[in-house]
């Protein structure tokens, strides 16, 4: 992965990633097996997300489960690969779920920048709006904070 630009980060053991979450505030991913020593990919999942970690989690498996792929993709999995995994497919999914964690950031930082602007209203315009985000078709985030006389703001994160 580091020839197609990207930095990886290996940990020994699940335990290991928890005492050393990575930085979830710039794109990136979790590659993770199903079966690991000490705690399963699933519960590890479990625990990251109690943590409110936000890195998407690619789960790679050597086994065909049916009911851990529906269980880890409802909990929020981003996809769930079955070994042998070509090249081409493992950078295809490594690439989705950059791009969707680089959105989600990208809607997190407008949606803050729209609650400050939204702390800076007087008690009386904080009564008369309301503040709506929504994701376009071309995977912009769009937030408007809209006042009820039907003013509106606009702020677009590409």
């Amino acid at each position: 992965m580091t020839r197609f630009g990207y930095e990886v980060l290996a940990y020994p053991s699940a335990q290991h990633l928890l005492d050393r979450l990575p930085n979830d505030e710039v794109p990136g991913c979790i590659l993770l097996d199903v079966r690991l020593p000490e705690m399963s990919g699933p519960e590890l999942q479990q625990q990251l997300k109690a943590l409110n970690f936000a890195l998407p989690i690619i789960f790679l498996t050597g086994y065909k489960d049916i009911p851990t792929t529906v269980r880890t993709i409802k909990a929020g999995g981003e996809d769930f690969l079955t070994k042998p995994v070509t090249p081409e497919q493992l950078l295809g999914a490594i690439e989705q779920a950059v791009a969707r964690h680089a959105i989600m950031l990208n809607a997190r930082r407008g949606l803050q920048q729209m609650q400050a602007l939204l702390a800076t209203l007087t008690a009386r315009e904080g009564r008369y709006s309301s503040l709506s985000c929504a994701e376009d078709s071309t995977s912009r985030s769009r937030l408007n904070w809209e006042r009820r006389s039907g003013q509106s703001r606009h702020i677009v994160i590409e």
